[in-house]
């Protein structure tokens, strides 16, 4: 049977609805008990952003005169990570501008909650992948009023790529083990 990958908030109202809909099932076997039935809640959050969704200017990349940020990752937190975690993924993405990927962290350990901000991504407790600024790096936001998009994976199995690890490659890599995910948008502030 495949795997379907649902994000935390579609996933979890389908998973009420549906266990809605079992409890009112008069023909559910006697020997299942509702109580046991369980659901992931990941979530994905940075103590780093204000009020309303905005990164700090340190966390801008370095792109010439347009953007003079630090390059810094900011600190990214998470809990509710289903049973059966065996390693995490976190990318960092431009959704209006998809070849731009920021960000990949593979080979993240399954009792982390959490990556400390760091100067140009080198978190510690992952891999750095390959970002549009090239092999292993981190390369932060510029665009005024762009949505950037921070995706947590939460996977049944140990993924870790290298420097060279593309979002494509990752993707790949996590295809058929993504037990939850979570999102994070964030705007840039200016710099």
């Amino acid at each position: 049977m495949p795997r379907t990958v649902l994000d935390g908030r579609r996933g979890l109202a389908a998973l009420a609805v549906v266990g809605v809909l079992a409890g009112c099932s008069a023909d559910r076997p006697a020997d299942v008990d509702p109580e046991a039935t369980t659901t992931t809640d990941l979530g994905l959050t940075s103590p780093d952003l204000d009020g309303t969704g905005t990164l700090p200017a340190w966390a801008s990349g370095v792109y010439g005169t347009t953007c003079a940020g630090d390059n810094r990752s900011p600190t990214l937190t998470w809990a509710g990570a289903p049973d059966g975690t065996r390693s995490f993924v976190v990318t960092f993405t431009d959704p209006a501008h998809p070849s731009y990927v920021h960000w990949v962290v593979t080979g993240i350990d399954p009792s982390a909650t959490g990556l400390e901000a760091a100067d140009d991504g080198m978190v510690d407790g992952g891999v750095v992948g390959d970002s549009f600024r090239g092999t292993g790096s981190y390369a932060g936001p510029c665009v005024d009023g762009n949505t950037y998009v921070y995706t947590l994976y939460a996977l049944d199995d140990e993924v870790t790529g290298t420097a060279r690890t593309t979002l494509g490659d990752a993707l790949a890599l996590m295809e058929g083990h993504i037990l939850d995910q979570a999102e994070l948008p964030v705007l840039r502030a200016a710099s």
